[in-house]
This record gives structure tokens, C-alpha cells and sequence, in this order.
């Protein structure tokens, strides 16, 4: 799903006038997303909220190669990347709402529980989320509910390190 979600994406987005399609929500508020950066197909969101711009990380049942998941690589359901989370000093939280000196994750989910989408809480370019969309570039979002819709389901929880 990360690496099929993205392609989701990847197929919709070729432009920044795109991502309305992509995420309906914006239809409501336009500024509530900003494209920060260039395509890039070579890290995801996941990588993205990690803070790792060099490896895709993806929980892939086969170890490929140009993969990288730092525990046992076993499908997409949530609580895989409850894991995954754990393993890099994450523990589950109420909210989104900013604590200094904490990094907040927000994870998706979409259909059955399996994993869509992760966001990383951010205070650059100014306070709100931002986002790997798949294959293609990173985003400013206004809130976690920026993303929720087709595409990336919605938001399952929150996290903190």
C-alpha cells in the first residue's frame, strides 16, 4: 500500500493544479497544501516521516534490494507500522496538537485497516504536517484532514517520540 498508494498518486499528479483531484478536501480550502519540493521517486512518505530523504521504506513481504524496514517485513496492516513506530522511539498519543520538544507522526488508513499514508508534524515552512505523496513531491499540509478522502483513507492515530 505505500508503494501501491503512491502510485495512486503518481498517477494523478503531474502538476500542482492536480492535487485537488488527489485531495478533495483542498476543494474546500486551496492553501491548505503547498507543494515544498521537486519530484522525487526515490524515498515515500514513510521515509519522509522519518526524516530519511535517502531509502524507500516499505514493509514489503519481499525483501527488495532498494527497501529498507528496520523490523520484520511481514504485509501492510496498521499495526505493522505501530512497529515500525516503536522500533524508532514512537509511542501512541491523543492528538496532533504541537508539544515542543516532541516530533508527532499522524498514520492513515484506508479499506480494512491496512496502511496508506504517513505525515510528519512539522513547523517549517509554517506550523502544520508535511508529507511524502508517493513518488512525486512533498507537501506542506494544513492539518492531517488536508489528505483524508479516496486516496489515503483517513486518519487512524497519532504518534510521538
Amino acid at each position: 500500500m505505500g508503494d501501491e498508494t503512491g502510485d495512486v498518486v503518481t498517477e494523478k499528479y503531474s502538476s500542482p493544479s492536480d492535487l485537488s483531484r488527489v485531495f478533495p478536501n483542498l476543494k474546500k480550502n486551496k492553501k491548505s497544501l503547498e507543494v515544498t519540493s521537486p519530484i522525487d521517486q526515490f524515498y515515500n512518505c514513510v521515509a519522509w516521516a522519518m526524516e530519511d530523504d535517502q531509502k524507500w521504506w516499505e514493509p514489503s513481504p519481499v525483501n527488495f534490494p532498494l527497501t529498507y524496514w528496520p523490523v520484520a517485513r511481514e504485509g501492510y496492516a496498521i499495526e505493522k507500522y505501530e512497529l515500525m513506530l516503536a522500533s524508532q522511539g514512537y509511542v501512541k498519543c491523543n492528538d496532533g496538537t504541537h508539544v515542543e520538544g516532541k516530533t508527532k507522526v499522524v498514520l492513515y488508513v484506508g479499506d480494512g485497516g491496512v496502511f496508506t499514508h504517513i505525515a510528519r508534524q512539522t513547523l517549517s515552512p509554517k506550523p502544520g504536517w508535511s508529507s511524502k505523496c508517493g513518488k512525486v513531491s512533498d507537501v506542506w499540509h494544513a492539518s492531517p484532514e488536508t489528505l483524508e478522502g479516496p486516496t489515503y483513507g483517513r486518519v487512524w492515530g497519532y504518534f510521538e517520540r
